[in-house]
């Protein structure tokens, strides 16, 4: 028996390692604080400083090494252990083994950590508490859009990664490595499949759709490479950008993409519940600033996705089967993540 267990595992790597994988995550799983000191702050650390200091230097997004890669590795893998038609079944069990392992090892175990951002609260937001926000957004956001003369400028992705490090680390996250967040120019395709940015675990880096407008990128970038950083839940990215390019930036841009960030959410939010108090909030904003949300109105309007709602539904199904029970609501976090952080 133990014979047979073993001719399988050698003839099926893939199917075994994924199995292991998947072990290990439920493991992670049950003991967080296990899976934070032997992946987060161990396993993961190293992983970084070999990735971002070696393949990540490359000059242009590895997905493009990726999108070459994985084809050929498919067909030369097929092209061996193809010889019956039982192989038609074992050959993508192998395959999916693989892909699961690479995923986890490289960066999927952080799901199974505690999440990062401290901030403590019991409850929602009334929505009275998310108008006043908004109100007190729109000020600060009139006043740091004084700070700066244009919003198309020259972004720095060292800046942003400093500023993002700066805020890790006052909060004793390490941060051994040197995430990147590349810029893809397929004319918007990644937009109109609707991905504004991405992290991928199988390149170690992120891309943000370079067709964005320079303000908007800024916070796109900082969120994708807060996930570079262990950070998994996407409302805690999203507040782990803001406060990251708001209070440890001293560039006036990063500052009002952060604030301008938080009023559109709120903008947004206050849109679904009742509309005429995300009108009242548009009615104290400086004439600059509806200037520039009417510019990111309309150059979304030129990037709309192929099939509308395909991807927040993959996405949500994705983030529900990774541990994260809101799904794609989970975005929404972010407004209260900054709320009860004052």
């Amino acid at each position: 028996q133990l014979k047979n267990i073993l001719s399988f595992c050698k003839h099926n790597k893939g199917v075994c390692v994924g199995l292991l994988s998947l072990l290990l995550a439920l493991l992670f799983a049950l003991v967080p604080s296990f899976a934070e000191v032997v992946y987060r702050k161990g396993i993961f650390q190293l992983i970084r400083i070999v990735i971002d200091h070696t393949i990540v230097l490359l000059p242009f997004p590895l997905m493009w090494l990726l999108i070459i890669f994985i084809p050929v590795w498919l067909f030369f893998f097929f092209r061996k252990k193809y010889s019956s038609w039982r192989s038609l079944f074992i050959l993508p069990l192998n395959i999916i083994g693989w892909l699961i392992a690479w995923f986890l090892f490289f960066w999927g175990y952080n799901y199974t950590c505690p999440d990062l951002s401290d901030v403590q609260f019991s409850r929602a937001m009334t929505t009275q508490e998310i108008y006043d926000f908004g109100k007190e957004t729109a000020l600060k956001t009139n006043n740091s859009r004084k700070a700066i003369a244009d919003f198309n400028f020259k972004i720095d992705d060292n800046e942003i990664r400093q500023s993002i490090e700066a805020y890790c680390q006052s909060k004793g996250i390490p941060t051994l490595g040197r995430v990147q967040c590349k810029e893809v120019n397929l004319n918007g395709f990644m937009r109109k499949t609707g991905i504004a940015g991405i992290y991928m675990p199988f390149t170690g880096e992120s891309y943000c759709d370079g067709t964005f407008p320079t303000i908007v990128k800024v916070f796109i970038k900082a969120h994708e490479m807060s996930h570079g950083y262990g950070v998994t839940n996407e409302g805690e990215a999203d507040f782990f950008a803001y406060m990251a390019l708001s209070k440890h930036s001293n560039v006036p841009e990063f500052q009002y993409s952060a604030d301008l960030e938080l009023l559109r959410t709120i903008r947004s939010l206050l849109h679904g519940i009742n509309d005429s108090l995300r009108i009242a909030i548009d009615s104290t904003l400086s004439s600059d600033v509806l200037s520039d949300i009417a510019i990111i109105r309309a150059d979304a309007l030129k990037y709309q996705e192929f099939y509308p709602g395909l991807q927040r539904n993959f996405n949500d199904a994705y983030l529900k089967t990774m541990g994260i029970q809101d799904g794609v609501k989970s975005y929404d976090r972010f407004v209260e993540l900054v709320w009860h952080s004052k």
